[in-house]
């Protein structure tokens, strides 16, 4: 897995990409959706200063 952060007309962009990830491994399994909603919620948090589904959250 890769990450990378970059900035994008003012604001902090995340790229995650996986690499030969077979999915017939327990390694694929356990990167399933779960690790997708935290992925997916820290590139919230980071470019909008916000956690995903709280609108009450500090920009």
């Amino acid at each position: 897995m890769v990450w990378t952060l970059e900035e994008q007309d003012g604001t902090t962009v995340l790229a995650v990409e996986h690499y030969e990830l077979d999915p017939s491994t327990e390694t694929a399994r356990q990167v399933g959706p779960g690790s997708m909603f935290l992925v997916s919620n820290l590139k919230t948090w980071i470019e909008t200063g916000r956690a995903m589904g709280d609108p009450s959250s500090p920009r």
